[in-house]
C-alpha cells in the first residue's frame, strides 16, 4: 500500500525589478531582488497490508500434544 500524506512543493527563485525614471525619462535607478524558497519534502506511506492474526494451534503440536507443556510424549 502506498499513500500520499502530503504532496510537498519544489523549490522556488523569484526576482523584482524596479526601474525608477526622471520626468524627464533618464533612469535614475535600476535595482532588482532575489527571493529563494526552500522546498517541501513530499510525505509518502509505503507498506504492506496488515498481517494476519496467528491461529491458535490445536492438535498434536498444541499444548496438549506430544510437545505439551510437559515435553515428553505420553505412552500409548
Amino acid at each position: 500500500m502506498t499513500l500520499v500524506e502530503e504532496s510537498g512543493e519544489p523549490p522556488r527563485t523569484t526576482s523584482v525589478r524596479r526601474r525608477v525614471y526622471t520626468a524627464s525619462g533618464r533612469l535614475l535607478y535600476d535595482n532588482t531582488w532575489y527571493s529563494s524558497y526552500r522546498g517541501e519534502d513530499r510525505l509518502v506511506r509505503v507498506g504492506t497490508k496488515p498481517k494476519a492474526k496467528p491461529k491458535k494451534k490445536i492438535g498434536p503440536s498444541g499444548p496438549s500434544g506430544p510437545t505439551g507443556p510437559a515435553g515428553v510424549i505420553p505412552p500409548p
